[in-house]
């Protein structure tokens, strides 16, 4: 598909910014770095997005909607693997793509999206479809040419954990709060002190 990715290891407004070059089409990030559960400055990083003129997707499986919206802080595109916390139990495959409608895609980076598609009868995404263009032509090109469709079995085993998403999280949220708590009070503990702790 001819990508190209460039990390950026600390995960800085500063350091994403040098890291964009003119061919960047994108920022992508995961709200809680997986595996060492960074936190993000995700509204510092949603503007040098904004500086870029490129969509900011971030992946927010670990946090979940339910402890983070990532959209309120400027992300552009949401996404989660529906498999882990939503599902909750491991039982299905699954992935979700959140289009908050919020990107200029008419900002001369994205042709694909200005220039009629040949496809699908020369239709222009951002003329006819306008904000929703991303997110429909993930749906229709997608789906034709990627096959990207949720079994129905997979998508009630996702609903069925999806209802007790809030227990779930509210009690993984508890447990990792006594668990820091404990483990900040330990001599060998690398934790350090995390201010933030409720007492």
């Amino acid at each position: 598909m001819g990508l190209r990715r460039r990390l950026s290891i600390r995960q800085s407004r500063e350091n994403f910014s040098k890291a964009a070059q003119e061919n960047t089409r994108a920022i992508f990030v995961e709200s809680l770095g997986n595996p060492k559960l960074d936190v993000l400055d995700i509204k510092a990083i949603a503007k040098e997005a904004n500086a870029h003129k490129v969509p900011f997707i971030v992946d927010n499986t670990v946090a979940t909607p339910y402890l983070l919206n990532p959209i309120a802080f400027g992300a552009n595109i949401v996404i989660h693997s529906l498999t882990k916390y939503i599902n909750g139990n491991g039982t299905a495959l699954g992935g979700i793509i959140v289009d908050a409608g919020t990107f200029d895609w008419t900002n001369g980076k994205f042709p694909e999206f200005t220039e009629p598609s040949a496809g699908y009868h020369g239709l222009i995404y951002s003329e006819a479809i306008g904000p929703a263009a991303f997110i429909t032509k993930i749906r229709i090109e997608g789906l034709r040419d990627y096959g990207g469709a949720l079994s129905p079995f997979n998508a009630f085993q996702i609903i069925q954990g999806l209802e007790t998403l809030e227990l779930r999280i509210l009690k993984h949220s508890s447990n990792a709060l006594e668990l820091a708590k404990w483990l900040q009070e330990q001599p060998r503990s690398h934790l350090g002190k995390l201010s933030r702790l409720r007492k």
